[in-house]
């Protein structure tokens, strides 16, 4: 485990730590039940085709900001290595046909968060690759 690196850090809030920045390979931490609507498809390239509501609010953007983007655009530009690791994770999906994991950052407000996805290839037809993300309930605090 590493610290959260300082540049992707959103207001004071508490450090949050990064368990991983790869994916879990082959095992569905979510099913299509549990991902509340919230998907999108994606392009060989990882650019969003289609993007639901409820991903959306997830991502705190509108839809319409989304569409035609890289995966990558909507990272924190500052964090030095996220491109690269972007780009290896989405070679190692394309190899697979799927992944899936959980990530870990802060909503606008500074606010901690983690997201269980998935990724599936071409699940809504050839190069339309589906991803569907969750957002986790929040561990327990110790009392």
């Amino acid at each position: 485990m590493t610290v959260q690196n300082e540049l992707a850090r959103h207001g004071e809030d508490p450090v949050i730590w990064y368990a991983f920045r790869t994916a879990t390979l082959g095992v569905p931490l979510i099913d299509d039940a549990e991902s509340e609507g919230a998907w999108a498809i994606l392009d060989d390239e990882r650019r969003f085709l289609e993007v639901s509501r409820a991903f959306a609010t997830i991502a705190e953007l509108p839809v319409r900001h989304m569409l035609g983007h890289l995966v990558e655009d909507f990272s924190n530009p500052a964090d030095p290595s996220i491109r690269q690791d972007i780009e290896r994770l989405w070679r190692e999906f394309l190899r697979r046909g799927r992944i899936s994991s959980t990530l870990r950052f802060n909503y606008d407000d500074g606010r901690p968060r983690e997201l269980a996805y998935r990724l599936e290839a071409s699940a809504d037809g050839p190069g339309r690759h589906c991803l569907s993300v969750k957002v986790l309930p929040e561990p327990p605090e110790n009392g």
